[in-house]
């Protein structure tokens, strides 16, 4: 898990959620909610069919837009939105064309802070993902989303510690949009080429 408040979500408290499956820890993310009080909460690998996400809820908080798989078990992708901000938010309806199962699992909303809009987006790519056609997706992406201030939150499973290769080419994707990466987390304790759990935000 990670938690930011800070540059554009300054006025906001962002948590980012490996859950690897959210229906056995549901009671575990209200507890830590009560610790982190966030106000945007984005799940990787929640692991629930469209029709349970329908009926999944966590107290204080609205379900703002997911990304469920259709054919393989697991994966997903959700963001929820605490409801007593009262924030005006829209979902960013073009990214059902971008996302493919295992590859680029990704949902999103566009959030009207006070005058100003941030688009928040959640992603997921599986370890068996395939990297050259996830590059190719997140370049699509980020060139869509970026038009306006955006927060990329997500498991990527790529060794940021690694300069070469195709981890470069996605760190010079990110920078040649002028998206900073703010928090690394390895989710298997420290073993190198791991998973991690990353946010980017605008520079």
């Amino acid at each position: 898990m990670s938690n930011n408040k800070s540059g554009i979500t300054k006025q906001l408290n962002l948590t980012l959620l490996n859950a690897r499956s959210i229906k056995s820890k549901r009671n575990l993310l209200i507890a830590l909610n009560q610790d982190l009080n966030s106000d945007i909460i984005v799940i990787v690998e929640h692991w629930l069919k469209q029709s349970e996400v329908e009926m999944f809820n966590i107290q204080n908080f609205d379900t703002a837009n997911a990304y469920c798989r259709q054919d393989k078990i697991g994966g997903g992708v959700m963001i929820l939105v605490k409801t007593s901000l009262n924030l005006e938010y829209s979902k960013l309806e073009f990214l059902n064309s971008i996302a493919e199962e295992s590859v680029l699992e990704t949902t999103g909303i566009k959030l009207k802070i006070g005058n100003n809009f941030v688009s928040i987006l959640g992603i997921y790519r599986a370890p068996n993902g395939k990297i050259e056609t996830f590059l190719e997706k997140m370049h699509s992406l980020v060139l869509r989303t970026c038009k306006t201030p955006s927060i990329i939150a997500g498991d990527f499973n790529i060794d940021l510690l690694d300069s070469e290769g195709k981890t470069r080419n996605f760190t010079n994707l990110m920078k040649a949009n002028k998206l900073k990466h703010i928090f690394n987390k390895s989710t298997r304790d420290g073993k190198r080429g791991d998973p991690a759990l990353t946010m980017y935000t605008p520079t």
